[in-house]
């Protein structure tokens, strides 16, 4: 098929393979075929929600927790033409409305021509076992290592008071009661979720002998030649663990994308309705646009539904109005152990059970096929 409207969609994990189904399906809903283009730097997506757990339960891996990402969306494409294209993109111009990318680590780049451009290329974690930063096979390395490290360690360090380093201090703790687990958690747990839930937070860490140091943080971590890590404090202190785990900087994945787009965290710069000022045909999705919680809730409920408002209007002409992403209360569910966790939404704190049966039960690894 030629002459078709032309979607590029960066990024081949939640919020990218979530937009392309949801442009797939408004395509079929206006029996008018379009082509869609996918790029990626891993060739799966990987179900990171979990990796708390997985660093404790290493045999989880042997789960259904990676998705050939052009095997999934060519399930949903219909009457469209699809291609998946295994790379890494280099540049974006939006004037020219092209997309250049490289198959390899060399400076050999190709050029993509767009109609519509979706940004959906998320973020990346200081530490590579939480999310992708290149390809699966890394990440699942990295788990490998981390989960091997952990069993064998005495004292274990982790580094972040977000829902991440709560989760992974919490599981460790219950794997591992015998171990000494530190959470270092600068201006305090969960503070983002408001100061009822980060005391409750606390208080299940405690009660799993978690040492909790807040109002420190780390400036850089030393490899000893035994192997040890030696964590140097802003406070001109350091000490030694076996292990360290860093579960703080989201990065956005947003190199390409040029400096005058972005806030001065790196995120996309968009309008109420996603779109990027002056450039309509350009949308950011997920935890890489500056209107996102960076969790999967926003995606679900507040942007795939303004990027499925947007095709209806913009490409196939319906009278239909766009609802703006506004902001709201917190979503989010944090599991600390197997038993239970914090959460809260909607500004309302859920109850232990919730917490148990949306997540802490299994972190959701059966249905984690559903939206990847």
């Amino acid at each position: 098929m030629t002459g078709l409207t032309h979607f590029v969609v960066v990024g081949g994990s939640y919020a990218g393979i979530n937009s392309a189904r949801a442009i797939f399906a408004e395509a079929e809903a206006a029996k008018t075929p379009i082509k869609l283009t996918l790029v990626s730097a891993s060739t799966h997506s990987y179900y990171n929600i979990a990796t708390p757990r997985y660093l404790v339960e290493p045999d989880l891996l042997n789960e259904k927790i990676t998705f050939d990402v052009e095997k999934s969306l060519r399930k949903h494409a219909g009457i469209n033409e699809f291609e998946f294209i295994y790379a890494t993109v280099k540049e974006a111009d939006f004037d020219l409305k092209t997309v250049k990318y490289s198959k390899s680590n060399d400076d050999v780049t190709d050029l993509l021509s767009y109609d519509y451009l979706v940004l959906a290329s998320g973020c990346r974690y200081s530490n590579k076992a939480f999310k992708l930063n290149d390809s699966h096979e890394n990440t699942l390395r990295e788990v490998l290592r981390l989960s091997k490290s952990i069993k064998s360690a005495t004292n274990v360090a982790v580094i972040g008071g977000g829902a991440t380093g709560v989760e992974t201090a919490g599981e460790i703790a219950s794997a591992y009661p015998d171990k000494k687990i530190h959470l270092y958690c600068g201006s305090g747990i969960l503070q983002h979720l408001g100061e009822r839930v980060s005391r409750e937070a606390k208080s299940q860490l405690e009660e799993l002998n978690v040492n909790i140091i807040p109002n420190i943080y780390y400036t850089g971590i030393e490899t000893l030649s035994d192997g040890k890590q030696k964590v140097i404090f802003n406070n001109d202190t350091s000490k030694i663990f076996d292990e360290v785990i860093t579960a703080t900087a989201n990065i956005p994945n947003t190199e390409f994308i040029p400096d005058r787009f972005k806030n001065a965290k790196g995120y996309v710069k968009t309008n109420e309705f996603l779109a990027l000022e002056k450039y309509e045909n350009v949308l950011a999705i997920g935890d890489v646009a500056d209107k996102s919680s960076g969790n999967a809730v926003d995606i679900l409920y507040y942007h795939l539904p303004v990027l499925k408002k947007y095709i209806q209007k913009n490409v196939f002409k319906k009278n239909v109005i766009i609802t703006p992403v506004k902001s709201h209360a917190p979503i989010e569910i944090v599991p600390i152990s197997r038993k239970g966790g914090v959460g809260v939404a909607w500004g309302w704190s859920l109850p232990n059970f919730v917490i148990w049966l949306l997540r802490s039960r299994n972190y959701g690894i059966p249905a984690a096929g559903k939206f990847l």
